[in-house]
């Protein structure tokens, strides 16, 4: 070891002895409280609420969570004092009443308090309110005494960082995120690393890499089963109109004269439908299901293309928790599964050279095309592209992928030219709420709409979408990146451009400054979401988006004709969701491609790095691959922590769906409890989750508000099991002599608690 060596080793290690005891100034969170309105102490007038908390340095500010519990026009001021346990004050403050917002912390702002003792009380009260016109202050439901309250303090940079990680892990409930990031830079490392080993079989790196497949899947699916306990119900009809073709099937009916919905989809329901299984959370575990499936097929498919190692297992990675891949998968439609068979058709046409292949490809193709109808459009361009591209495929070849496509598509042929007069005819033509494109304007509607989709992958909100303007900066910038990364770094290889030590080492060094800066800008933002972290992950979609278009053409220079084809399959998938409805979820199958375009661009480049480095003498090499293996996690780093900032978010958006199910939800628990009660059956209105559970002689309510109606009505139709909800307008009214089976209660939009009751009505 040289003495300039060591001199350089001992500075780093007193500066970050120094830096370790330097002061910071940090936010902690001591709790959330619950965000119900029972949850919330009302304050006016002489009432008074207090806590005693510990500080870990010197105290800068408390912060409250504070709202408007009444909804009133105008609120009054909060005041905040902070009292030693001996009762002596240490400082008073107001809270001005227009730092009061629902959900947001409310602070005060002191001068570095010294506490003695380390403890405090904090007193909060709102003198000037009165008892109409209150200020709420939240607090954990259960414990009333356990306000939600937060501090601002100064401490050393050691206390501060395990209070980040403390806090990261308790309070934003990122257990989870962590141990994904963790995991992900884990996984990163020993795949990276696996094709520069020496001495290791290849049946070891099979291995491995079929272990990390299994991990992937394990985690898409257990994080989805985790998360889906707390949905409750489903917004709007499909489910339920998916759920009507499966009785279709169940009776040998012709499944496709009830609905313009396929049949792909509902013949995989049909198991719930007959046995005791609840049919919503059938369709939801099938739904994650194939989100594990799809994020397996993405990486093998990254693998038949002959992608690198790291594209192959950042791919996957990122699709798994994609915001909109990620909410799409939750949902009990036929999306994700769909686009589980689009991957799997791609993987088979790069294999069909094997008799089994083809034949696989023909029932993949057949099913997709009766699960979504964009699956004809995918069978069209695969057959077309065989034709062009596989020549020695043969007849034999042919026969094997018609045969099965031709019977599975054939029902719905024969089903439209009996009904509409034409073959080819849909009735999702026909227009109403899909939004076809039947003129120029029109068309830029839909266009804009779907870049606000494909464009926002990144956006830091659960479930929306932001437009990006075409002329932004940061867009055309991430565009130029990727061409110019790929020139500088993957000509830079090939050319020897990069052929000493140091321009690798330069790339490590830049690498590095990157991952520590997104560190710190994670360390200044712990609670302070809406600031610098919320711009950097504004700056990442934009930078991403523009990264996306420029994509095509490092994957195109890679993959060749089969690039061709999947950009193919790619630009006809997003132009018939374009065409019909450009919502989030009908490009479900679009984010797979999207995404390995993505990875391929930041990653290629680097493989060429490594490939010429693997060729250098024994020093080079190792730099190289160091600084490659730390360029991959700075690339991949920007996304990965987008994704944990979406993290924190995600209960709220779960509470916001679950709000606008709540109709949906009450409304299919009492059928669900009804189904099992004897007939006849009666409903206070039509609904159609009854008309799917329900034999044809079911009685609807269709009279007035009346009880003399009602029970005429009861009479007449002899009714012994009788739903009702509080929807608006109220249609029955209940009578004393009905007998309470079933009450379910789902708190909806507006306050609104929505409930359905199940009754037995005695005879």
């Amino acid at each position: 070891m040289s003495r300039t060596f060591r001199i350089i080793v001992v500075i780093v290690a007193g500066l970050a002895a120094v830096a370790v005891f330097y002061p910071v100034n940090q936010q902690r969170i001591i709790n959330v409280g619950t965000d119900e309105y029972a949850a919330h102490h009302a304050l006016y007038g002489k009432r008074i609420k207090s806590q005693v908390i510990t500080i870990n340095g010197k105290l800068r500010g408390i912060g409250a969570v504070l709202v408007n519990l009444r909804r009133a026009s105008q609120l009054t001021g909060v005041k905040v004092a902070v009292y030693t346990v001996d009762n002596e004050l240490l400082a008073e403050q107001d809270i001005p009443d227009e730092d009061i917002k629902d959900d947001s912390i409310a602070w005060t702002n002191f001068s570095d308090l010294d506490i003695p003792g380390r403890q405090v009380r904090v007193d909060f009260s709102a003198p000037e309110a009165t008892k109409d016109n209150p200020v709420g202050l939240r607090f954990e439901l259960g414990s009333p005494e356990e306000l939600a309250l937060a501090v601002r303090e100064r401490v050393p940079f050691w206390r501060a960082a395990r209070q980040f990680f403390v806090q990261l892990v308790t309070t934003y409930n990122l257990g989870p995120a962590i141990l994904s990031g963790l995991t992900t830079t884990l996984v990163m490392v020993i795949i990276f690393l696996v094709p520069s080993l020496r001495g290791i079989s290849q049946r070891w790196k099979v291995g491995l890499y079929l272990s990390f497949l299994l991990i992937i899947f394990l985690v898409t699916v257990g994080v989805r089963m985790n998360i889906s306990k707390g949905l409750k119900g489903v917004s709007g009809g499909d489910a339920y109109n998916y759920l009507s073709i499966t009785k279709q099937i169940t009776e040998l009916k012709n499944p496709l004269a009830v609905e313009k919905r396929l049949p792909g989809w509902p013949l995989l329901l049909v198991p719930a439908y007959l046995s005791k299984i609840d049919d919503i959370w059938w369709m939801r575990f099938l739904s994650i299901l194939s989100a594990g499936g799809s994020v397996v097929m993405l990486a093998l498919l990254a693998r038949k293309l002959h992608l690198p190692w790291s594209v192959q297992v950042a791919a996957p990675i990122l699709l798994s928790f994609q915001k909109d891949f990620f909410l799409t998968s939750l949902r009990p439609e036929p999306y994700t599964f769909y686009t589980f068979l689009l991957l799997l058709a791609l993987w088979l046409y790069l294999s069909l050279d094997h008799a089994w292949a083809q034949w696989c490809l023909g029932i993949t193709l057949g099913f997709a095309a009766m699960t979504r109808q964009e699956g004809l459009a995918l069978a069209v361009v695969l057959i077309l592209g065989t034709l062009a591209l596989r020549k020695q495929l043969w007849w034999q070849g042919y026969v094997r992928l018609i045969i099965p496509l031709f019977i599975l598509v054939l029902p719905f042929f024969i089903n439209n030219a009996a009904t509409f007069g034409n073959p080819f005819f849909t009735s999702y033509f026909e227009g109403g709420r899909n939004e076809l494109v039947d003129s120029w304007n029109t068309f830029r509607e839909s266009a804009a709409a779907t870049w606000q989709v494909l464009g926002s992958l990144w956006w830091r909100t659960w479930s929306q979408e932001k437009y990006i303007e075409l002329k932004d900066p940061f867009l055309l910038t991430g565009g130029a990146f990727a061409l110019v990364w790929l020139i500088i770094a993957g000509g830079g290889a090939r050319k020897r451009w990069l052929g000493r030590s140091w321009g690798v080492l330069a790339l490590a060094m830049i690498a590095t400054s990157l991952v520590a800066t997104f560190f710190v800008m994670i360390l200044r933002s712990v609670t302070q979401l809406d600031g610098p972290l919320m711009e950097f992950s504004d700056a990442v979609m934009k930078l991403t988006a523009g990264v996306m278009v420029a994509s095509v053409i490092p994957f195109l220079l890679h993959t060749r004709w089969r690039g061709v084809l999947i950009l193919l399959v790619l630009v006809t998938q997003v132009l018939i969701a374009l065409w019909f409805h450009p919502m989030p979820k009908h490009f479900q199958q679009d984010y797979p491609l999207l995404i390995l375009m993505l990875t391929t661009a930041l990653f290629l480049p680097l493989y060429y790095i490594q490939k010429y480095a693997m060729k250098q003498p024994r020093r080079y090499k190792v730099l190289a691959i160091t600084g490659s293996l730390l360029l991959h996690y700075a690339l991949l780093a920007p996304l990965v922590i987008t994704i944990f900032i979406l993290q924190y978010k995600i209960t709220p958006t779960i509470d916001h769906l679950n709000e606008n199910s709540a109709v949906d939800y009450v409304i299919y628990e009492a059928n669900q409890a009804a189904k099992n009660l004897p007939g006849p059956h009666g409903f206070d209105r039509l609904y159609q989750i009854s008309e799917v559970y329900f034999p044809d002689n079911v009685f609807y309510y269709r009279d007035d508000l009346s009880i003399e109606k009602q029970q005429a009505w009861i009479d007449t139709t002899n009714i012994r099991t009788l739903m009702v909800t509080n929807l608006e307008p109220l249609t029955m009214e209940p009578m004393d002599t009905w007998l309470e089976v079933k009450h379910i209660r789902s708190e909806g939009k507006k306050e609104q608690m929505m409930e359905s009751w199940v009754y037995e009505i005695p005879q």
